[in-house]
């Protein structure tokens, strides 16, 4: 539009042939902008006007908002200002007498209205024309001429005026009728797009639901859908228990986040707020900026929430729940298909319980008295026996009173397999072939792995010919129920229940599994908490004896520092208290544990002599396991194929090694043995390991000047040590990565032989397959560039001068923008310095931190990128800040490592090298780098260069 408003005044024109010139313009306007360049420009240029102004009037009808102005310098105070629709001043009572005023002699307007200029803080002009502006009788607002000349206005002036007011009124409305057209067509497409979508949704889950009428399927199906049209979801079933929120079912990304999935499991209170409003109002709750609410935890990941309640029968059974992780607003079609799937799953389900509720009715009788008169037997067995594996057998059996013909089998895992501990009844002889050796592998039996670590009933109503190969009624020909048995929060083992025909497990015989899961539970922590206090009572005693002996001794370490009086009072004491046949002290003298000190005697001639000559550090696994792992190795049940010593020891019981860790290592060990008691006890083993504990301090305490003095002594020597190593491995890298050049090559050439051989013949997997080698070479090569790109930094010579930082900020950032046209970046390089420095080495540390602040906010509508420079007092600290994704704070260590990354590959390319390279360069020039970030909340990475000499 501006060239149509330049072309007007190219030539002189009478005042029609501007009319007509303007009508033309103003019939390709589309905006108020373009409007208004079209009609102060004719209307200053035909009447010598010096300024002109345009003035609208908002929705309001009361105030007038300055809307366009020519002539004026920009930003500058002018009589004609934003205010209210007065009668009092001159734009007002135009609009208010619906003529124009014209004011064409110096002062005219002044006399007209007196207190104008004191309240604009401006000079009126000499002349001055105002036009009022209507449309259909609706003001709109006026156009202001002003002269600075005294100006008569002609009859022809003024009907050229009135005119041009009249057409810039029509254009007006003209843009208006426009942009509301506009808004209406893009509200329509999307309303058009959002119920096809939801209608979609609707006969995919309609489909998929067919006649089933189990509520979890339909539910899994439900979440199913979702799933699918929701990629970057989560979705859950919950339903009230007790004043709780359960979850019943949910997608399988849920497992990727193990504390969220336990909470829910626990259940949510039935007056969290999104829950409790969708229970109020019946109806679906969209929630935006879910993060910041924090109504539920661990769920920090999701963006938004919504919740459809499903009523049955009047009241709401349960809710279908959905958070989108990447996304902050629900958008219109999202929540239709939302609604679309939730009104689908209601009445599949109001299908069910109707279904279910005239089946029940025929059975829950006959099935009542049955449960009813178990249940009292079983509650009265399980009050009188204490015993464990007695309260589980008289469960087993009660519990196969009620079901069809099959077998109950109670599992606990032992050394990485599941071991049969008690059966009753007949299993399936597929089962029975499975538990041929009464065990199985405890990773492979997925049937009991489940139960067992997620603390939930697992059912199966038929035989699953794939699940042959797992016990616990894998492979039986019917239904199975595997309950967890739980103890003190814990699971101790599972139940399980194979049956011999198929089995479909209503939520009533579920409910009846798992209360009979409940009740021997509690009998079972009745029973351990009877046997717990029996051994309190036993080990109470033996822990008043054991803590006035280690006062004692405590006191002593204080008296002595020689290592081996300190060692030698510990057995004297360890040997005392404990009642032991034996306490050794070893240490390892070449290949050889040597017996330092001893107290008791060794039981045998053979097991003497063994010890005299040296006890061989290869093949003595239990002095070798403690010694390697630092930790104690106790033996309940002395295994003699321990330490090559069998001939010597079966009168050996229990042993205990305690290796005694310092500043240096493991200084040796203590070997304590019985003779003729197994185990060793919570009390006696809290007991030893205090000991150890307060003699590797004693100890750390009697070496540590030693260790002091020797450390001082040989740090030179580890530095020197540390350079060369340095220096050797930047050589091998290079020489490396150099000699991987010539395998990837041929890698390449051979792939692309390959393809020519096989031409037309190339199946698409093939070519997928060759797809991927290239792109693994590919990615090989890069990183071999980066290595190289590594190395060569540490090489190469510097070669310093002055570099202007500012500069050199400026030509990186100029190069990187031809990268980013289509992105919207706010640039902030605050001045920064000359220093001295190898200029090339400095680039290659901005190109890294200004590349990566660009790529970390590629997510970001606006990216913000800042560059900035403090001063100390002997070197300058450079900043890079960005509003980017962030990181995780506790890893920022991590971030200058080689082939160290915190974000996944697929969402930011990379290959872990660039922050290493930068800082080998910014080492180089004697500065440090660090980095600091928040996750979601941007990141600053910043290094130092020291100030000239």
């Amino acid at each position: 539009m501006c060239s149509q408003s330049a072309a007007l005044s190219m030539v002189p024109l009478t005042p029609s042939e501007r009319l007509q010139a303007v009508t033309e313009a103003l019939a390709a306007a589309r905006s108020r902008k373009d409007v208004f360049g079209i009609v102060l420009t004719p209307a200053l240029q035909a009447l010598d006007a010096v300024a002109g102004a345009v003035l609208l009037v908002d929705g309001g009808g009361r105030h007038l908002t300055l809307a366009a102005t020519q002539g004026h310098e920009e930003d500058a105070q002018t009589l004609w200002q934003d205010g209210s629709l007065e009668d009092s001043l001159p734009a007002g009572a135009a609009l208010t007498r619906r003529e124009p005023l014209f004011f064409e002699h110096e002062g005219d307007l002044l006399r007209a209205y007196p207190h104008l200029e004191d309240r604009t803080g401006d000079v009126a002009p000499v002349a001055t024309a105002v036009l009022p502006m209507f449309l259909d009788e609706r003001p709109l607002g006026v156009i202001v001429l002003d002269f600075k000349e005294p100006h008569e206005f002609t009859a022809e002036e003024q009907r050229f005026l009135r005119i041009l007011a009249a057409q810039c009124a029509i254009a007006l409305g003209r843009v208006e009728l426009l942009t509301d057209l506009q808004r209406q067509v893009q509200e329509r497409t999307r309303k058009i797009e959002a119920d096809a979508y939801a209608q979609e949704a609707f006969v995919a889950f309609t489909e998929a639901v067919g006649t089933e009428t189990d509520v979890l399927t339909l539910a899994e199906l439900a979440i199913a859908v979702l799933s699918l049209r929701f990629p970057d979801s989560s979705s859950a079933y919950s339903q009230l228990d007790e004043g709780l929120w359960k979850l019943g079912a949910h997608s399988s990304d849920l497992h990727d986040h193990p504390r969220l999935l336990q909470r829910l499991r626990s259940g949510l209170p039935r007056d969290t707020p999104v829950f409790a409003q969708a229970l109020s109002t019946r109806a679906p709750v969209f929630v935006n900026a879910w993060a910041a609410q924090g109504q539920i935890e661990h769920t920090e990941a999701y963006g938004t929430l919504a919740n459809y309640p499903l009523v049955l029968a009047g009241e709401v059974r349960a809710i279908l729940s959905l958070g989108l992780k990447r996304q902050q607003q629900w958008a219109e079609r999202d929540q239709a298909v939302f609604r679309a799937v939730g009104r689908s799953l209601s009445l599949a389900l109001e299908r069910t319980e109707y279904t279910r509720l005239l089946q029940a009715r025929s059975e829950e009788e006959a099935r009542r008295s049955q449960v009813l008169r178990a249940f009292a037997e079983l509650s009265r067995d399980l009050v009188l026996d204490t015993d464990p594996y007695m309260l589980i057998r008289r469960t087993q059996e009660a519990v196969l009173d009620l079901l069809p013909a099959g077998a109950s089998m109670y599992f606990e895992p032992e050394d990485g397999f599941w071991r049969l501990k008690s059966q009753v009844g007949q299993a399936p002889a597929e089962t029975a072939r499975a538990l041929q050796d009464d065990c199985a592998p405890f990773e492979a039996a997925r049937d009991l792995l489940m139960p067992y670590q997620s603390g939930v009933a697992h059912y199966r109503d038929e035989h699953d010919p794939q699940a042959d190969q797992q016990p616990g009624g894998a492979g039986s020909a019917g239904g199975m129920a595997v309950l967890p048995v739980m103890v003190g929060g814990a699971t101790r083992g599972v139940l399980g229940f194979a049956l011999h025909t198929a089995q479909r497990w209503s939520g009533e015989d579920r409910a009846v599994l798992e209360t009979v899961g409940r009740q021997l539970t509690l009998a079972l922590e009745r029973a351990e908490q009877t046997h717990r206090l029996a051994v309190q009572k036993a080990e109470l005693e033996a822990r008043n004896k054991a803590l006035e002996a280690f006062e004692e001794w405590s006191r002593d370490l204080t008296l002595d520092a020689a290592p081996f009086a300190l060692i030698s009072r510990a057995l004297d004491l360890l040997y005392t208290l404990l009642s032991l046949d034996a306490a050794l002290y070893y240490e390892l003298e070449g290949e050889r544990w040597q017996v330092r000190s001893m107290r008791g005697e060794y039981g045998s001639p053979g097991l003497q002599q063994a010890h005299e000559a040296g006890l061989p550090h290869a093949t003595t696994d239990n002095l070798r396991i403690a010694f390697e792992t630092g930790e104690p190795y106790y033996q309940d049940v002395y295994d003699t194929a321990t330490d090559g010593l069998a001939g010597h020891m079966e009168h050996v019981s229990a042993t205990a090694m305690l290796p005694l860790r310092t500043l240096r290592g493991v200084r040796g060990i203590l070997g304590l043995g019985k003779f003729s008691r197994s185990g060793w006890t919570s009390i006696e083993r809290t007991t030893l390991e205090t000991v150890r504990r307060s003699l590797e301090l004693a100890l750390d305490r009697a070496d540590q000047m030693l260790e002091l003095a020797q450390e001082r002594s040989a740090l030179k020597t580890r530095t020197d040590e540390l350079a060369d190593a340095n220096e050797e491995l930047e050589a091998f890298s290079y020489s490396v990565s150099h000699d991987l050049r010539t395998p990837v090559r041929h890698v390449l050439n051979f792939n692309q032989l390959l393809r020519r051989q096989l031409g037309e013949g190339l199946d698409t997997k093939s070519t997928r397959y060759l797809t991927v080698v290239d792109e693994a070479a590919g990615r090989m090569n890069t990183l071999i560039d980066a290595m190289l790109n590594l190395s060569r930094t540490s090489r190469l010579p510097l070669r310093l001068g002055p570099v202007d930082l500012g500069a050199l900020v400026e030509a990186v950032r100029a190069e990187l923008e031809a990268d980013v046209l289509d992105r919207r970046v706010e640039w902030r390089i605050h001045p920064l310095p000359r220093i001295d420095g190898d200029e090339d080495t400095l680039r290659q540390v901005v190109t890294n931190l200004l590349d990566n602040a660009l790529k970390y906010t590629r997510t970001r509508e606006v990216a913000q990128i800042e560059v900035s420079a403090d001063e100390r007092s002997h070197e300058w600290v450079v900043s890079v800040r960005d509003n980017g994704v962030g990181f995780d704070p506790r890893y920022a260590n991590k971030l200058f490592g080689v082939f160290q990354r915190l974000h996944r590959t697929e969402d930011f390319e990379g290959t872990g090298v660039g922050l290493a390279n930068v800082r080998r360069i910014v080492a180089r020039h004697n500065g440090k780098v660090w980095a600091s970030g928040t996750p979601g909340a941007g990141a600053t990475f910043s290094f130092t260069l020291p100030k000239p000499g």
